[in-house]
């Protein structure tokens, strides 16, 4: 079983960062050995997160029907890897472009609430109580017959829509980076990458992904 992770930044949360110009955009991505087979665009939800914050989005929008909180942000985090917009595309007031725009040609299917966490290849979304280190959330992929994503609850997660505060990590963009280790991809040495390995609390840029993604 392959397990792809997204972790925190080397430097320790809340610690000074170093901004640097980024150099020439270059292919970066990588690939951990399979991809997930075309039946499996189904995914489902177990809406087990234990912060207010993950579910404090109660407005309905008609894009995403029937869902808010946490199950919205899953939703538009996979939509993003889809082949075209998702419905008109809104639902991020952010922004970062329209939900799916980047064109990157798999649609998912949403198939609503889970009653648990399933199997490794039950294509379910919940949290884990904790996993320890600087891990924030992974994937377990057995690849063409489907996955398990588990978000690590030690921390504090934020379903936005818009910005999130800087002490919490965004359910939208981790689910768009996890999603892409399901489809069969590795970390990108890329920063700009929805795929480079980490993710800092308060950022919410890899909710779109990159031409790296894409690529």
């Amino acid at each position: 079983m392959n397990i792809g992770k997204l972790v925190l930044p080397a430097l320790a949360l809340g610690a000074a960062g170093i901004l640097v110009v980024p150099g020439e955009e270059s292919h970066a991505f990588s690939k951990i050995g399979g991809s997930l087979g075309t039946a499996q665009r189904d995914f489902r939800v177990f809406d087990n997160f234990s912060d207010p914050q993950s579910n404090n989005n109660v407005t309905p929008h008609p894009t995403w029907p029937g869902y808010t909180g946490a199950e919205m942000a899953i939703w538009k985090g996979y939509a993003e890897w889809g082949s075209q917009s998702f419905g008109d595309g809104e639902g991020d007031p952010t922004g970062n472009g329209n939900v799916g725009d980047g064109g990157a040609n798999f649609d998912t299917l949403w198939a609503g609430n889970a009653n648990g966490i399933g199997q490794t290849d039950h294509n379910i979304v919940s949290t884990i109580s904790s996993c320890g280190g600087s891990t924030l959330a992974f994937t377990e992929t057995p690849i063409s017959n489907g996955w398990r994503i588990r978000f690590c609850d030690e921390w504090t997660w934020a379903d936005g829509p818009g910005g999130i505060g800087g002490a919490t990590f965004d359910i939208q963009a981790t689910a768009c980076h996890e999603f892409g280790h399901a489809l069969g991809l590795g970390h990108s040495s890329n920063g700009q990458a929805t795929m480079a390995p980490s993710i800092s609390s308060g950022q919410i840029g890899p909710r779109s992904i990159n031409s790296d993604d894409i690529a």
